[in-house]
């Protein structure tokens, strides 16, 4: 609504509520107004409580669901998971492989640089990745 859409729905308003009805009706719009405006200008939102907005289930109920179907999985089709997963972490690191060799190309600088190398890359992944995976 724009300002004189407003003037107007006030206008119609008094004509229509009686006296203390329509002074009601301003001290809420003012009140409202007010609020908006300190909230816009000075960044003091108030916060909205945690709910859900879907209607549809919690975030916590999901994870319990997804828990309890992976629990129930058997090993034969946990080994489809553990397959894609290591196809990508093979895709990914292939990407970073390229990635960093690109960027020791590019580097004219005889000074090791803060960035990350590619034997950085590789220390990093044997040591905190491994490369066992539960489906070899």
């Amino acid at each position: 609504m724009d300002i004189e859409a407003i003037q107007d729905y006030l206008v119609e308003a008094q004509l229509k509520l009686s006296t203390e009805a329509f002074a009601a009706l301003r001290e809420t719009v003012e009140q409202q107004t007010e609020r908006t405006l300190l909230e816009h200008l000075e960044g003091d939102r108030a916060k909205k409580p945690h709910k859900k907005s879907h209607g549809k289930i919690s975030l916590q109920k999901l994870a319990s669901v997804v828990g309890r179907r992976w629990r129930d999985l058997s090993d034969g089709d946990k080994k489809r998971y553990f397959a894609l997963a290591r196809a990508d972490q093979d895709r990914f690191k292939k990407q970073m492989d390229h990635q960093l060799e690109e960027k020791k190309a590019n580097t004219t600088s005889t000074t090791r640089s803060s960035s990350p190398t590619l034997d950085d890359y590789h220390s990093f992944e044997y040591k905190y990745m491994g490369s066992k995976s539960p489906a070899a």
